[in-house]
């Protein structure tokens, strides 16, 4: 055994995904795929590399939903504070 095989380190495969389950995000939340991309924060290649393979990586996926969530909490937190302000404010 060389020293460079003592080193080497095996690399895990990435847990894949159906970008189905993606497309099925952006069509029930009723976005465009640029849309999708800006909220998302990924990049343009990143997204059309998986478009095109028809899957993407299982954490960008999860990340995908939590950011999502994120963003629809923020929406939904301001605008509930501009339905309740006038009755705070009395």
């Amino acid at each position: 055994m060389g020293m460079g095989e003592f080193y080497r380190r095996k690399t895990p495969s990435k847990a894949w995904s159906e970008f189905s389950e993606a497309q099925a995000l952006i069509d029930g939340l009723g976005l465009s795929n640029e849309e999708f991309i800006e909220i998302a924060g990924f990049t343009h290649t990143s997204f059309y590399r998986w478009y095109k393979k028809g899957k993407i990586p299982s954490k960008e996926l999860n990340e995908l939903k939590l950011a999502f969530a994120e963003y629809y909490l923020k929406e939904y937190n301001h605008k509930v504070k501009l339905i309740w302000k006038d009755i705070d404010e009395e």
